[in-house]
């Protein structure tokens, strides 16, 4: 839903944040402390909010992400790996 507002109908990230962050905020919606954690991430850092809810969920448990992606190194309590440097021969 985030990444199609701002990619297919431009609403300004800042907006997208506000709107999701009000969502949550409503005492009809529950939820769970990894997707809090995901939204609070998405409105600081500038990732996808598809990137933070793994990101959230790492951080709560202490587990790497391997992944390729540059973003998650942008979270100073997540530990991401480049597949490579978990293959013995570092090849992958």
């Amino acid at each position: 839903m985030t990444w199609t507002l701002k990619a297919h109908f431009a609403v300004p990230r800042d907006e997208i944040c506000a709107a999701v962050q009000r969502f949550v905020a409503q005492s009809s919606v529950s939820v769970d402390s990894v997707t809090l954690d995901a939204v609070g991430r998405f409105a600081t850092f500038d990732v996808d909010l598809a990137e933070c809810v793994p990101a959230a969920a790492s951080a709560g448990t202490g587990l790497p992400i391997v992944t390729y992606d540059l973003d998650y190194r942008k979270f100073a309590d997540v530990t991401a790996k480049c597949p490579r440097e978990l293959h013995p021969d570092g090849k992958a």
